[in-house]
């Protein structure tokens, strides 16, 4: 996995400080994603080797 850089996740994150949301009112989840899990509608995986609409 690769590491944002702090600037980045003060650009993120300082918004919400900004509206008054307290810090234990966020839950955060930042996760890798692959081509494969994309899907642009219809539930299907464009992106994925083999699928009708493979990109």
């Amino acid at each position: 996995m690769r590491a944002a850089p702090v600037g980045r996740l003060e650009e993120v994150f300082m918004p919400l400080v900004r509206t008054g949301t307290e810090p234990r009112n966020v839950f955060v989840t930042l996760t890798e994603n692959e081509p494969i899990d994309w899907s642009l509608g219809d539930g299907e995986a464009q992106y994925a080797p083999g699928s009708a609409g493979y990109i």
